[in-house]
């Protein structure tokens, strides 16, 4: 089952948090890039992977997105 992950992108030393998928890749919450399950190490590293889900719904439906 996916996961939500807090991580690093290690190339432009960043914190991001994203969907960490079943086969190891990170969709990033930025921008939508994929960072491959693979790479972690070398493009980026996880910081947390969390077992509860937040709503993505309060942030961005309540007015909490700056996007």
């Amino acid at each position: 089952m996916s996961k939500q992950i807090k991580f690093v992108d290690l190339e432009n030393n960043s914190t991001h948090g994203g969907i960490l998928l079943d086969d190891g890749n990170v969709v990033c919450g930025c921008c939508g890039g994929i960072f491959e399950g693979t790479e972690e190490g070398t493009t980026w590293k996880a910081i947390e992977v969390y077992d509860s889900w937040e709503s993505l719904d309060e942030a961005i439906i309540e007015g909490n997105w700056n996007g």
